[in-house]
C-alpha cells in the first residue's frame, strides 16, 4: 500500500518525520516491514541527492539541522543492550475522548498537545527492539580529511589550494611548537608557584583577617575548577570514551559523539544473504534524524541581551558543555550531553578507501589505474602509459619522503609501510602485516625524527597518531580497552582505533625509571599488536581478542622494546632538516600534487593482487614462481638460520615492492629488487 502514496523528494530531505507519519497512517505494518528505509533508500540512492544531505559533526550543526535528514560519520565505540519499545503510542484527547495513534520509531519524544494524554495501559501495539550504539568521532583523522569534509559539506571548493595547504601545514607545525612552549611555561609557572607558596608560608602573620582567608579559599576553589575544565589535556577522552587525548585548542574538539538508535539492522546483507552485524571500531555513515539538543540552548552566549545576532553566537564545544557540570560530576559519561541520532539507513565505509563520496574523497583524475585483463593492443598500450605515469609518481613520492628523513633507503621502506595492510589472518599468520623498527643514534640531532615522520604521515594518510612512550604514559595512560562492569561499558584506550590507522611509537621519550605492572602490560600489548595485529580487550575475568590492522612503526635509540617484522637503522651521516627548512620545501607542493600522492597510496593499498597474471604466458608465470622457490632453497643452504618466517617476510615485502610499481603479481625483477633492498638494509644494522 505504501506504493500508492506520492511524497515529494524535498519532504524526505526536509521533513523526514512527516514522511514516517504518512507511511504509518497509510499502513501500520510499514514501520516493521522495512518500508520506511526502503522508501528513503530509493530517494537518496541518487548520487546528487545523497551528496546534498548535510553532514553534521558538531552540536551546533545538530541544532541547525534538527528535524531534517542528515548524515553522521563515526566509529562504533560500544554497543549497548537493546531497548524494547512499542511500535506506536495511543494518545487520548481529554475533551473529545478521541484516540489517535502516533508512531514511536525514529523519535525520542511523544508529541502531546495540552489537551491530550498518553494511554499507558494499552497493549495493542506490538513491541520492537532497537539497537543502541555509542559512536564517537573517527579517531586520529588528519586535518586534510577534515578540510575536505568541510569543503564537500559547504559545496565550496577553494581555488587557492596552494595557499590553504601551506597555511594548514604551517598551522600544524606552529601548534606543535606552541604546545612545547606552553609545556615549558607551565613548568616554570609551577616552579614559581611553589616558590611563592613557600615564601608565603615563611612570612605568614597573624594579621590576616578571616574574611580575606575565606575569599582566598573561594578563589582557589574556582581556580581549581577552572584548571580542570580548561586544561589542554582535559580528560574528556575518558568522559566521552575517546581513545586518544583531545587538545582543547584543536578544532576537532568541536565534534561530538552520538547515541545512535538502530531500528533496522538487516539493511546490509553478506554473501550468504544474512544481515551484517555491527562491530566495534567500524566506521559507518548513518543517515537519519538528530534530535533537538536542549543543553545547547541553555548554554548560548551572547555579547548583549538586547541585541543578538548570529554573528554574536559562540560555537558550543564539549568543553563548554562540561562547564555546566560540577567537577565532581565529571566521572561518568553524561548521556544528557550527547545528541540522540535516529538512523533510518546506513552505509559501512571501507577504512582503506579514500574515494567513496565521503571526506576521504579526492580528485581521482591523477590516480593510478588497475591493469585491465584484456589482451588487445590498445589496452596494453594504455597499461604501459599508466605504468610509466605511476613510476613517475612513485619517484616523486620517494623524493617527497626524502624531504623529511633524507635517507633514501629508509624512504623506500617508509613507502612500503604507507601502502601496507593486513589481508587476512590464516593459521596463526597475519598476512600482509609490515611493522617497522627504526633505530637512530643516541644524538639530539636525530630526536626529532619521530615528529618529522608524524608530520609526513599527517600529510599523506587519512589517519595516523604518534604515541609518546614516556614512563608516565606507559604507567598511567589508558592504552588497553577494558570492560567497566559497574557502568556496563567498554572503557576506550589507545588501541581501540579503526583499521587503517598508522601508529608511530616514539620510544625516544623514554627516560630512566621504573616501568610499573600496568606499563609492562602496555608493552606486551604493543608487541602483540606489532607482530600479530590483534588486541586483547581486558574483560576482567577473561580477555576478548579483537583482530585489527594498525600498521606500527617504532623509533628508538638503539634496540627497540617493540618487536617488528623488519628493522632498519638511519644513516648516521645524514643531517635531518629543521621545521623551517621543511616549510620552505613544502611551499612547492600544492594540494593537487599532495592529492596525487594520497591517491597513489590509496590505489596501491587497494590494488587487487594475484598469485600470477592471466595476461602473460603460463611459462613466464611459472618462471617467476620457480625463481622464487629456488632462491629461497639456495638461501637456506647458505644460511641455516633461514626460516619459514623469513620467507613469509620476503613474500610480504616483495608484494609491497610490486604494488608500489602498480604490479598485481610478483615478477622476477621485483623479487630481485626486494633482495637488493634487503642486502642494503642488513648493512645498516650490522
Amino acid at each position: 500500500m505504501a506504493d500508492n502514496i506520492i511524497i515529494d523528494k524535498d519532504e524526505y530531505l526536509n521533513n523526514p518525520m512527516n514522511v514516517v507519519d504518512k507511511l504509518f497512517k497509510l499502513d501500520q505494518d510499514n514501520l516493521n516491514n522495512g518500508t520506511v528505509y526502503k522508501k528513503f533508500e530509493n530517494v537518496i540512492s541518487e548520487d546528487q541527492i545523497y551528496k546534498s544531505i548535510p553532514l553534521v559533526s558538531t552540536i551546533n550543526q545538530c541544532d541547525l539541522n534538527s528535524g531534517k535528514l542528515v548524515k553522521i560519520r563515526c566509529m562504533i565505540q560500544d554497543i549497548f543492550d537493546p531497548q524494547f519499545c512499542p511500535t506506536f503510542n495511543k494518545i487520548k484527547n481529554i475533551e473529545t475522548n478521541k484516540i489517535r495513534l502516533e508512531a514511536s520509531k525514529y523519535k525520542d519524544r511523544i508529541n502531546l498537545n495540552d489537551d491530550e494524554e498518553l494511554i499507558f495501559d494499552s497493549f495493542d501495539s506490538s513491541a520492537f527492539d532497537k539497537m543502541i550504539l555509542y559512536c564517537i568521532p573517527i579517531p586520529c583523522e588528519n586535518k586534510w580529511v577534515n578540510n575536505n569534509n568541510n569543503n564537500n559539506n559547504n559545496n565550496n571548493k577553494s581555488n587557492n589550494n596552494n595557499n590553504n595547504n601551506n597555511e594548514q601545514i604551517s598551522s600544524s607545525l606552529l601548534n606543535k611548537k606552541k604546545r612545547n612552549i606552553d609545556d615549558a611555561d607551565m613548568k616554570n609557572e609551577n616552579n614559581e608557584e611553589n616558590k611563592k607558596s613557600k615564601d608565603q608560608k615563611s612570612t605568614t602573620t597573624t594579621t590576616t583577617t578571616s574574611s580575606k582567608e575565606e575569599g582566598k579559599e573561594e578563589e582557589e576553589e574556582e581556580s581549581t575548577k577552572s584548571k580542570k575544565l580548561t586544561n589542554n589535556k582535559i580528560d574528556i577522552n575518558k568522559i566521552f570514551n575517546y581513545p586518544i587525548p583531545i587538545d582543547s585548542n584543536d578544532e576537532n574538539n568541536l565534534k561530538t559523539p552520538f547515541i545512535v538508535n538502530i531500528y533496522d539492522d538487516d539493511i546490509i546483507l553478506d554473501e550468504n544473504n544474512k544481515p551484517v552485524t555491527f562491530k566495534i571500531n567500524e566506521i559507518i555513515e548513518f543517515v537519519g534524524v538528530v534530535a533537538k539538543f536542549n543543553p545547547t540552548l541553555q548554554h548560548q552566549s551572547f555579547t548583549s541581551s538586547s541585541s543578538t545576532s548570529s554573528n554574536q553566537l559562540e560555537t558550543t564545544t564539549i568543553i563548554d558543555l562540561m562547564s555546566m557540570l560540577d567537577v565532581d560530576e565529571i566521572s561518568t559519561i553524561p548521556d544528557t550531553l550527547i545528541p540522540q541520532f535516529h538512523a533510518i539507513t546506513y552505509r559501512y565505509l571501507d577504512p582503506y578507501q579514500f574515494n567513496q563520496s565521503n571526506p576521504f574523497s579526492i580528485d581521482t583524475n591523477t590516480t593510478i589505474n588497475n591493469n585491465n585483463n584484456n589482451n588487445n593492443n590498445n589496452n596494453n598500450n594504455n597499461n604501459n602509459n599508466n605504468n610509466n605515469n605511476n613510476n613517475l609518481i612513485r619517484n616523486e613520492l620517494i623524493k617527497f619522503i626524502k624531504l623529511f628523513i633524507v635517507d633514501e633507503l629508509l624512504s623506500e621502506y617508509l613507502l612500503f609501510h604507507l601502502i601496507s595492510k593486513v589481508y587476512s589472518f590464516t593459521s596463526g599468520l597475519c598476512i600482509g602485516n609490515f611493522s617497522m623498527n627504526i633505530s637512530i643514534p643516541n644524538d639530539k640531532e636525530f630526536q626529532r625524527l619521530p615528529e618529522l615522520i608524524e608530520l609526513l604521515y599527517e600529510i599523506l594518510l587519512a589517519r595516523s597518531y604518534r604515541f609518546s612512550m614516556s614512563l608516565e604514559n606507559l604507567n598511567d595512560m589508558d592504552v588497553i580497552p577494558w570492560k567497566d562492569y559497574d557502568r556496563n561499558r567498554i572503557v576506550s584506550g589507545l588501541l581501540q582505533l579503526p583499521k587503517g590507522t598508522n601508529l608511530i611509537l616514539d620510544e625516544t621519550q623514554l627516560t630512566e625509571g621504573k616501568v610499573e605492572s600496568q606499563g609492562i602490560k602496555v608493552l606486551n600489548a604493543l608487541n602483540t599488536l606489532s607482530i600479530q595485529q590483534k588486541v586483547e580487550y581486558d574483560f576482567k575475568y577473561h580477555p576478548i581478542e579483537i583482530q585489527t590492522d594498525l600498521p606500527t612503526i617504532s623509533i628508538s635509540f638503539g634496540k627497540s622494546l617493540i618487536k617488528g617484522t623488519t628493522q632498519i637503522s638511519i644513516n648516521k651521516s645524514i643531517q635531518l632538516p629543521t621545521i623551517n627548512e621543511i616549510n620552505q620545501q613544502l611551499s612547492h607542493y600544492n594540494n593537487d600534487k599532495l592529492n596525487q600522492f594520497r591517491n597513489y597510496i590509496n590505489c596501491c593499498k587497494n590494488l587487487s593482487f594475484k598469485i600470477s597474471s592471466p595476461t602473460i604466458g603460463v611459462g613466464e608465470s611459472d618462471d617467476a614462481t620457480r625463481h622464487i622457490q629456488e632462491d629461497f632453497v639456495k638461501s637456506r643452504q647458505l644460511d641455516s638460520n633461514m626460516t619459514a618466517d623469513v620467507f613469509h617476510y620476503w613474500l610480504t615485502l616483495s608484494k609491497l615492492v610490486a604494488l608500489s610499481f602498480n604490479d598485481q603479481y610478483i615478477k622476477i625483477d621485483k623479487w630481485n629488487l626486494m633482495k637488493s633492498l634487503e642486502e642494503k638494509r642488513k648493512l645498516t644494522i650490522n
